[in-house]
């Protein structure tokens, strides 16, 4: 297994995108060193993205 400086877990994102991208910015993830796994809920709430 690799080793990731950070694991980052994020659930229940609900449809709600525009909230994610601002936590995903917050958080400065970095592909080369983190691993970001999500959990629960996806799209059963918020704006349609199309």
């Amino acid at each position: 297994m690799e080793n990731f400086d950070r694991i980052l877990v994020c659930g229940d994102i609900h449809g709600e995108w525009d909230k994610f991208m601002m936590t995903y910015k917050k958080a400065a993830f970095n592909q080369d060193k983190d691993l970001l796994v999500f959990l629960g809920d996806y799209l059963d709430r918020g704006e349609p993205c199309l």
